[in-house]
């Protein structure tokens, strides 16, 4: 089943919460999202101050910031209420 953006953005934000900071290829594995999807979701979500990118030579890296982990524990309140989205 397709995911919609807003859930591939989650899934992103909960495997960045939980294995800390991670190269694109990792977050892709973790998430079970394929690359174009991680990739357009991380740039939406850096712009958004929600993800931070690290870029050490040619090797990228991403973070959850203290405003993703907000938006995560906000999602998780909703989702006990609503159980919209599968979030764990």
């Amino acid at each position: 089943m397709r995911r919609s953006k807003l859930e591939a953005n989650i899934a992103i934000l909960h495997t960045l919460a939980q294995n800390g900071k991670s190269i694109p290829t990792h977050i892709v594995y973790d998430s079970f999202l394929n690359c174009g999807s991680v990739n357009e979701c991380l740039d939406f979500l850096v712009n958004c101050d929600l993800v931070q990118e690290f870029c050490d030579g040619k090797r990228r890296s991403y973070d959850i910031t203290d405003s993703g982990l907000k938006a995560l524990k906000l999602v998780q309140e909703i989702d006990k209420s609503f159980h919209v989205f599968n979030v764990t």
